[in-house]
């Protein structure tokens, strides 16, 4: 079974010989490659579109799966803290099960945090500062003809449209 890259060679061969200069006829060797490359694309093309829905399924899956582990991690956290705050309430520090395979133990105070109260403005030394390129800045500089460090440069790319 020809692969689709071989077919495109078939119809290159074909190209150069494909008409008949004295009437214009296409020849039977480029039909015939353009019949077998035609077919062999629109299997290719059925398979993205295979490919792509299954992607999409996988997508919705994958949804519908980030939404039970959230739900299943609010639950476990409004659980932690119930326990928590009535093991602090009652001065219970630890709880073991029965059979020794677990434990739950209240540890005071163990734990810090930084909170930061709304329209509180700290200075720069301490906050994270990520840069990187605006891309659209980039390419209204480049379009407007202003300079543009070497390496930067506006690529254009075929698209393949399926419908």
């Amino acid at each position: 079974m020809l692969k689709l890259y071989e077919c495109t060679g078939m119809v290159a061969e074909a190209l150069d010989t494909g008409f008949d200069p004295e009437t214009g006829e296409m020849s039977p060797e480029l039909a015939n490659a353009l019949t077998v490359f035609e077919g062999k694309g629109q299997a290719v093309t059925a398979y993205i579109l295979n490919v792509e829905a299954e992607a999409e399924a996988v997508k919705a899956a994958i949804t519908r799966l980030t939404a039970r582990k959230r739900s299943l991690e609010s639950r476990s956290d409004g659980l932690r803290r119930y326990l928590r705050e009535n093991m602090a309430t009652a001065g219970i520090k630890r709880i073991d099960a029965i059979d020794g395979t677990f434990s739950a133990r209240l540890e005071v105070g163990r734990d810090e945090s930084v909170e930061i109260d709304d329209g509180v403005v700290l200075p720069d030394a301490l906050c994270r500062v990520r840069v990187e390129p605006d891309k659209a800045k980039v390419k209204n500089a480049i379009k407007a003809g202003e300079p543009v460090p070497e390496g930067v440069r506006i690529v254009r790319k075929d698209r393949l449209v399926i419908g």
